[in-house]
C-alpha cells in the first residue's frame, strides 16, 4: 500500500507513526505468506486505527479547551485546517458533531451548537471573580450617571 500524497497532521505523533509503521510490516509479511499472518495482520490493522482515532480525538479535545474570547477566528480556523491535513485552507466540512453522547447530524443543528459553544466560551460567565465584581461596579456607577 503506498501513499503518494503525504498529508502532514498537527495530531500526529510517534506512536501513531510507531503503529502505522507496524501495520504496513503486517501487510508487507501478509503478502508473503497470507494464511499464517490474517489474523495478527487483523490485529494489528485494528490497533493502528484505534490509536488513530483516538490521539486524532485528544488533540481535538486540546485544542478547543483553549478556545476563549480572545482568540482570532483566523487562528481558529488555522488550526482546524492543520488538524484536518488541508494546508491549502480549503473549507472543511463537519458531517457529524458528538456533544455529550448525542451525535448531531443536521448542518444548521451543528452551526449552532458551535456558536453556543464559542458564545459560552467569551462570555462574561468566564471572567474571574474580581473582574467580574469590577466590571458590576463599573457599569452599576454608569447607570446612576445616566439618570
Amino acid at each position: 500500500m503506498l501513499y503518494t500524497k503525504k498529508r502532514n497532521t498537527i495530531w500526529s505523533n510517534n506512536t501513531c507513526k510507531e503503529a502505522t509503521r507496524n501495520r504496513r510490516k503486517a501487510v508487507k509479511e501478509l503478502k508473503t505468506t497470507p494464511l499464517l499472518k490474517i489474523l495478527k495482520t487483523k490485529v494489528i490493522r485494528a490497533g493502528t486505527r484505534r490509536t488513530i482515532k483516538t490521539t486524532r480525538r485528544q488533540s481535538w479535545q486540546h485544542y478547543v479547551s483553549k478556545i476563549n474570547s480572545r482568540t482570532s477566528i483566523k487562528k481558529v480556523w488555522s488550526i482546524v485546517h492543520k488538524i484536518v491535513g488541508n494546508k491549502s485552507g480549503s473549507a472543511t466540512v463537519i458531517h457529524h458533531l458528538q456533544v455529550d453522547g448525542d451525535e448531531i447530524t443536521e448542518l444548521a443543528d451543528i452551526s449552532n451548537k458551535t456558536a453556543q459553544t464559542f458564545s459560552n466560551n467569551s462570555s462574561a460567565e468566564n471572567y474571574n471573580i474580581k473582574f467580574q465584581a469590577f466590571l458590576s461596579k463599573v457599569n452599576n456607577s454608569n447607570s446612576n450617571l445616566a439618570t
